[in-house]
């Protein structure tokens, strides 16, 4: 009987482990020793306008490295009181993906996390718009080093690999095969912005980009996201001058109130706030459909800080958007019909954070309700 070959892959090496019995069918033949193609790599220009970014519009590129950024520089050197928002969680690259084309065979990729808030990364792999696998580092790992093997090799591949959503990669690195060409990759063109706070960053999510909401949601909607969402994030009048900036938004999704119902603000100061958030969105970008959607079910009944309900937070969101009076490019959903307890992570480990099983019930949800609403269409 033949024995059974097992074979492992690395990189473009390949090991055969064969067991030591005899081989009756001599038409096998078994290397003892395998072959290694050697393999002529080239790295790619850092700077080549083909790499492109989404979810990162204010990105530093140079030879030595891109830089994701998702908030200005200008706009992190404010204070948290100023921003509603810890800058240093802003840092953080959730919602970010990078897109290239090659007909290379593999392509290597090479990140050095930065310093600030890290929870760990995992790095989303997707060729040809699928996923095909999710690569996971702990925090202890500052120099990330991945290959990628193409589904169709010497053919051109689409790659789309997500960032981590709680930590702060640079990309130091693109290598392809050196006779390998470098294509113009298809990018969605219609943009989707998240503004919220945790729920929306991806905390429940591990550090996946691509199992955080904003990101399935985005999937579905065939859109490139955008994440303005800052864990601990109050809502941020400030966030959305950001948004402002964008040369381009069709869709905005507004998930705050519950951080800002755990502090010392009141649900009137809380509506004043969303109301100045909300007008300059629809100024900056009077096309663009905003859906505000009420906190989200929690477990919790009772503030940290004050004696207001959470209920009463959920009528200032009702409030602003009525008193904008702008038909029906402003829109309403309530967080509680969208949600519920089997969205949140195991009973007594977290009252309000979505597990991963939740963020997909989320995003399939809101999807559902948009189409009803003809919100998010082209």
């Amino acid at each position: 009987m033949m024995s059974a070959v097992r074979l492992i892959r690395l990189g473009t090496a390949f090991l055969f482990a064969v067991a030591a019995q005899q081989i009756t069918h001599p038409e096998f033949v078994v290397a003892q020793q395998a072959k290694v193609e050697k393999v002529e790599w080239r790295d790619l220009d850092l700077t080549d306008e083909r790499l492109v970014v989404t979810g990162a519009p204010f990105s530093e590129r140079a030879e030595s490295g891109i830089v994701f950024r998702r908030f200005s520089s200008e706009t992190l050197k404010a204070g948290k009181a100023e921003l509603n928002f810890d800058p240093r969680k802003a840092q953080t690259t959730t919602g970010v993906v990078l897109h290239l084309a090659t007909d290379s065979p593999s392509v290597q990729l090479r990140f050095e996390v930065q310093d600030g808030e890290n929870r760990g990364s995992e790095l989303g792999v997707f060729q040809i718009g699928k996923y095909v696998e999710g690569v996971r580092f702990g925090r202890a790992k500052q120099t990330i080093e991945l290959t990628i093997e193409s589904v169709t090799p010497n053919k051109r591949t689409d790659f789309e690999i997500s960032l981590p959503s709680w930590s702060n990669p640079k990309l130091t690195r693109i290598s392809v095969h050196s006779r390998s060409k470098l294509l113009d990759p298809n990018v969605p063109q219609r943009v989707y912005v998240a503004l919220g706070d945790s729920i929306s960053h991806g905390t429940g999510q591990g550090s996946a980009t691509y199992r955080t909401w904003p990101f399935l949601l985005s999937r579905r909607l065939k859109m490139s996201l955008h994440s303005v969402a800052v864990g601990g994030g109050k809502i941020s009048p400030r966030a959305a001058e950001q948004v402002a900036k964008l040369a381009r938004v069709d869709l905005v999704t507004i998930l705050v109130g519950y951080n800002d119902w755990n502090s010392a603000i009141n649900p009137v100061a809380f509506g004043k706030q969303y109301r100045q958030a909300l007008m300059t969105l629809v100024r900056s970008h009077p096309n663009a459909r905003i859906v505000c959607i009420t906190p989200t079910f929690t477990t919790r009944t009772e503030s940290a800080r004050s004696s207001h309900k959470l209920d009463e937070f959920r009528q200032a969101v009702r409030e602003a958007v009525t008193s904008l009076d702008r038909g029906g490019q402003v829109v309403v959903f309530e967080g509680t019909e969208l949600s519920s307890k089997k969205n949140l992570r195991p009973e007594g480990t977290d009252d309000v954070h979505f597990s991963e099983t939740g963020a997909r019930l989320f995003a399939a949800a809101l999807s559902k309700r948009l189409e009803r609403s003809g919100v998010g269409s082209e």
